[in-house]
Order: C-alpha cells, then structure tokens, then sequence
C-alpha cells in the first residue's frame, strides 16, 4: 500500500507513521483508563523509545494497531465493569475483523487478541 501511494521508500514510511501513531494513541488511551493524563503521556513517550531502541521496525510496525485498538475497547469495557454478554456487536465485528488482518500481517502477533477473545469467550459461557 505505500508503494502504491509514493515509489520507493516514502510511501512505505508514511504507512508506518500512521500505523504507529495510532498505536500509540491507543496505548496512551488504554493508559488513560487506569492514570492521569500526564502519567499516561509519560508512559507511552518511554514505550516509543523502547520499542524503537529494540525493535528498529518491521512488520509489528504494520500489526501493532490492529492489536491495540480491540485491547482498549475490552479493556475499556471491563473497567466500566460491564459483564461479556453486554459487549456490543460493533465490538465483535471490529475484532474480527482485526484479528484477520492481523492474521495476513503477522500470525504471531494475534496471540493477544486471540487470548482476550478466549477470555471473554469463557466469561460468556459462565455466565
């Protein structure tokens, strides 16, 4: 897709600037939930770094977004404390659909979204 948007290089990097930095507004979203604002900006300014000292890109780089905006939304709604049944259609479909792309990115990487499905999965079935 970067390619096709700019030849060569720029294209590629515009695409994993707009990945990262919803990411990364995500993160710092997810962050929000349980601290202050402040704490929450520090926090995901230590994480940049962090990733960028030992990952240096690559594919994470084009997956990690997809993995981190279905963590906020259930994280969100278990922090409202809202039981598995009540989670919205919206949100399944949404995860699906990440999941998938996920999938074709980097297998790998799926392993979270996989784990917080189950999770609510079984919460379900107990309920």
């Amino acid at each position: 897709m970067g390619v096709w948007l700019h030849p060569g290089k720029l294209g590629v990097y515009f695409v994993i600037a707009l990945c990262l930095g919803v990411s990364y507004h995500y993160l710092f979203r997810i962050a929000r939930l349980f601290l202050e604002r402040s704490t929450s900006l520090l926090i995901t300014l230590i994480y940049v770094v962090i990733c960028y000292a030992a990952f240096c890109g690559g594919s994470e780089d084009f997956s990690l977004p997809f993995v981190v905006i279905p963590l906020y939304y259930f994280i969100r709604h278990l922090k409202r404390g809202d039981s598995a049944v009540k989670v919205t259609n919206i949100t399944w479909f949404g995860s699906g659909l990440c999941l998938g792309i996920i999938l074709l990115i980097r297998p790998n990487n799926a392993a979270v979204l996989c784990a917080t499905v189950g999770f609510f999965g079984v919460s379900m079935l107990l309920n």
